[in-house]
């Protein structure tokens, strides 16, 4: 079926995240033990978090980083966080306003799905400039990948075969979305290992243009 919803990763599949932010921004509001004991455990948190809870909230996401951490993570600390995303200036990845444009101009719809809060990824995109070629952007507030809820919001209005999910990560990009039955595109630059009877793949996102 003709494909005319098109849901893109944000971070490692539109933009290249600059992670040096996190360490300025706790460096700057916790004292030197606490940055100690909670900066590194970070992506471990925060992947946790995500396994065990639906979506993305601030007094929830507070209270689990101090009980996990021993840290007190304030919901002022993670406005703060989200804050100083929003003030990154994130580079775009190669052959990406080259792909969206392409799409545009077949009149597809493009929105993107992000795991993380919507307003500083929504700011991001804007200082990137490619903000304008996206319909809807969908934030983690919503519903967290892999679960059906974040897929389906993303969906819209369209149904799953006209749909397809574009990333980086195989576990909440494409094998999240195929549990629905929702197409899949891993995007894969440094050529990692993965089940090519499967998954689709391509190492650059102008092959997009070469696809649709």
């Amino acid at each position: 079926m003709e494909k005319k919803r098109f849901i893109f990763d944000i971070d490692g599949t539109l933009l290249i995240p600059d992670w040096n932010y996190e360490k300025l921004y706790f460096d700057s509001v916790l004292n030197k033990s606490e940055f100690e004991i909670f900066y590194p455990q970070i992506p471990k948190l925060l992947e946790e978090y995500e396994k065990n809870f639906p979506r993305y909230d601030v007094v929830e996401l507070s209270r689990f980083l101090t009980m996990k951490s021993g840290v007190l993570i304030t919901p002022e600390i993670i406005i703060g966080w989200n804050k100083a995303l929003g003030e990154t200036k994130p580079e775009i990845i190669d052959g990406v306003v080259e792909s969206l444009e392409y799409l545009k101009s077949k009149d597809k719809s493009l929105v993107a799905l992000t795991n993380w809060f919507l307003e500083p990824q929504i700011e991001r995109l804007k200082s990137s400039g490619i903000d304008s070629y996206f319909d809807n952007v969908y934030g983690g507030e919503l519903g967290i990948k892999p679960s059906r809820e974040a897929y389906m919001n993303a969906m819209g209005e369209f149904n799953i075969d006209s749909s397809i999910m574009i990333g980086d990560s195989l576990d909440f990009d494409v094998y999240g979305s195929g549990r629905i039955g929702m197409d899949a595109i891993f995007y894969n630059p440094k050529g990692k290992d993965y089940d090519k009877a499967k998954v689709k793949s391509i190492g650059s996102m102008k092959k997009i243009k070469e696809m649709f």
